[in-house]
């Protein structure tokens, strides 16, 4: 297991999880992104951008029950 998966899956097993026990790895959670007022009119103009925080909601009873400003993880949502 590389250094990054071993941190993403640390990271799955000490992040919080919704009222319905779902946490950020089950198909039912969603990454939210959160974008600054540059990336939204880098967004208007037609580009792709940033997100500046991605929040995790649940699907089904519809928490935000975790949040993360990880520069990788958000690039990911680029």
């Amino acid at each position: 297991m590389t250094p990054s998966e071993q941190a993403s899956a640390l990271a799955s097993d000490t992040a919080s999880a919704c009222a319905c026990g779902h946490r950020r790895d089950h198909p039912e959670a969603r990454a939210v992104p959160r974008y600054g007022f540059g990336a939204m009119l880098v967004l208007m103009a037609g580009a792709s951008a940033t997100p500046k925080r991605l929040d995790y909601r649940c699907t089904r009873c519809g928490q935000v029950f975790d949040a993360t400003t990880d520069p990788r993880e958000c690039a990911h949502y680029r």
